[in-house]
C-alpha cells in the first residue's frame, strides 16, 4: 500500500514525518507537499495571476463583474495582467496602462474588494511565501484600497478603508 503525507492536514506532516522517522520508515521526496518558494520571476507571475483569476472566474460575487459586465476578453486580458503584476513586483516596466478608467465605470462596492483582495491573498499563500510573497499581498491591497476610496469619492460616499495585511 502506497501511502501519502500529501493526504494530511499540511500541520500535522511534521508529526507524522518525525513519527516516520522515529519508526524507521524511510520517505521519499514524493511523500512530501512540496514547500513553497518565493515569486522570483515571470513564470511565477504567470502562475499567481492564472490561479487567481482562475478562482474570480469561479466566484459568485466577482465572476459577474467580469464576464457579464465587463465582457473580458481573457485571452487579452492575462497578458496585461502578467505585464500588469511583472512592472509592480520586479519593476520591469512591461505594463504601460492605466487601469483606473476601466476600473472606475464598474458597478462595485466594499464587498467586491473585500472578495478580490481575499482571493488574491489566498492565491499567493497557496504558491508561495517570502518577502516577494508579502510584497504581493501589500500591492494588491494598496490597489484594492485607492481604486475602493476613488469609487467612493466619486459616487459622493467619501473615502473608506479595507483591511490591509
Amino acid at each position: 500500500m502506497r501511502f501519502s503525507l500529501n493526504n494530511y492536514f499540511p500541520a500535522f506532516q511534521h508529526i507524522l514525518l518525525s513519527y516516520f522517522q522515529m519508526m524507521g520508515v524511510v520517505l521519499s521526496s514524493g511523500n512530501m507537499q512540496q514547500s513553497l518558494t518565493d515569486i522570483t520571476g515571470e513564470n511565477d507571475v504567470k502562475t499567481l495571476v492564472d490561479s487567481f483569476y482562475n478562482k474570480v472566474n469561479a466566484d459568485e460575487l466577482l465572476s459577474p463583474i467580469f464576464n457579464d459586465f465587463a465582457h473580458t476578453n481573457w485571452e487579452l486580458h492575462m497578458p496585461t495582467m502578467y505585464s500588469f503584476w511583472s512592472s509592480i513586483l520586479f519593476r520591469t516596466a512591461t505594463y504601460q496602462g492605466r487601469p483606473w478608467p476601466k476600473h472606475s465605470i464598474l458597478p462595485v462596492n466594499a464587498a467586491h474588494f473585500s472578495r478580490w483582495l481575499s482571493l488574491f491573498k489566498q492565491t499567493v499563500d497557496e504558491h508561495f511565501t517570502g518577502p516577494k510573497a508579502i510584497e504581493a499581498k501589500n500591492a494588491a491591497a494598496s490597489i484594492a484600497d485607492t481604486f475602493q476610496n476613488r469609487m467612493q469619492i466619486l459616487r459622493g460616499n467619501g473615502p473608506g478603508k479595507i483591511n490591509l495585511l
